[in-house]
């Protein structure tokens, strides 16, 4: 759960929130971000201390989309203001967050082989990362920078896009993304899930000026689609 604010003294309940869950502040241009990590268990309360902010107002709460699937349920949950909203599977009913913002993220995964030049390479994968967590790219490999070709996929990360489409037919009116890792192949060990020394840039060097691409051609094609 994230917001951005200034410029008030706010106390935000965090419902089965364990002590030791992360509050991470970061601050972009004239305004702060705090995300709060939830764990479970316990209330606790988070306060933002208005000498430390920085604008009048807030843009709105949010979250990030990619664990949660294609859920009408959490969806709800998450972006509407209803006052009960049960999930599937759940026999009691919590009440709705409203949330304002949705986070997209662009993912870097797949399970294509590509043949470079007469070498088989694929995406490196690790034990350290939940299967649910390798978001799909929609740039397969390096042939062809047209997003028309077949080196791009754009029925890739269907769940993802659903739940964007859940959250603005709701309460959302500010949509974001952001990128966890550019797509396997352009980083030095072919793998999403990090670099091997983890105090260098996983990115190759040549792969600075693809990356952005991708990132504003995935942008500007869910612009438009």
């Amino acid at each position: 759960m994230y917001g951005w604010f200034d410029g008030m003294s706010i106390e935000v309940p965090i419902v089965n929130m364990l002590p030791g869950s992360v509050e991470e502040n970061q601050s972009i241009g004239n305004r702060r971000k705090v995300e709060v990590f939830v764990k479970a268990n316990a209330d606790y309360t988070v306060k933002a201390d208005a000498a430390t902010t920085l604008i009048s107002s807030w843009d709105g709460w949010g979250t990030s989309l990619y664990v949660f699937g294609d859920r009408e349920d959490i969806a709800d949950l998450l972006f509407t203001t209803k006052d009960a909203v049960t999930l599937n599977g759940s026999t009691s009913s919590l009440p709705a967050l409203g949330l304002t913002i949705a986070r997209y993220n662009i993912g870097g995964s797949a399970n294509n082989v590509v043949d470079d030049s007469g070498t088989e390479v694929s995406m490196e994968t690790s034990d350290n990362m939940p299967a649910f967590k390798l978001m799909e790219t929609f740039w397969l490999d390096w042939m062809s920078k047209d997003p028309t070709s077949t080196s791009w996929n754009w029925d890739a990360d269907a769940k993802q896009r659903a739940m964007v489409g859940l959250a603005t037919q709701r309460d959302v009116d500010i949509l974001e993304a952001f990128s966890n890792s550019p797509p396997w192949w352009m980083t030095n060990n072919h793998a999403t899930a990090g670099g091997d020394d983890g105090d260098k840039d996983n990115l190759e060097d040549w792969n600075h000026d693809q990356f952005a691409l991708y990132l504003a051609t995935v942008v500007s094609h869910a612009r438009t689609s």
